[in-house]
């Protein structure tokens, strides 16, 4: 699957992808953009999302951002994630319940615990603003 961006934006934020969050058992469904975010621990919603999905809550963990010099209590939820460009499901996963500065557009940050899961081959042109990325997920 290929995708034009702008250049720009591409340098900006990265590669977003289009995703489907889905409450486990009622399938509530909820879609939008997610950044693919190589640097993250974990994958990431906004209290929005959560809430607007009714998702179920866990207890909480530690956990440190971008710009956290300490480590703090952070919501989990249980989310299932669909990227239907790549036919990829990933089912009761454990997510990180905070705000992001991604923009108001993405729903989801995409961390290492879904990529350690998949074999993406994601491949950059800067200069002409494209990007293209395959996938499925590993046994």
């Amino acid at each position: 699957m290929e995708w034009k961006i702008d250049a720009r934006q591409l340098w900006d934020r990265g590669p977003l992808i289009d995703v489907e969050l889905y409450h486990p058992r009622d399938k509530q469904v909820r879609r939008g953009k997610a950044l693919l975010d190589t640097g993250g621990d974990q994958t990431m919603i906004s209290r929005t999302i959560a809430e607007e999905l009714k998702l179920e809550e866990k207890p909480s963990r530690k956990s440190r951002g971008v710009n956290d010099t300490q480590p703090r209590e952070t919501k989990i939820a249980v989310v299932t994630i669909r990227m239907p460009e790549l036919d990829l499901n990933v089912l009761d996963l454990d997510v990180l319940v905070a705000q992001h500065g991604a923009g108001d557009d993405v729903i989801c940050i995409i961390g290492r615990d879904i990529l350690y899961a998949c074999k993406l081959t994601l491949s950059f042109d800067g200069p002409e603003g494209t990007y293209s990325l395959s996938g499925k997920l590993v046994d």
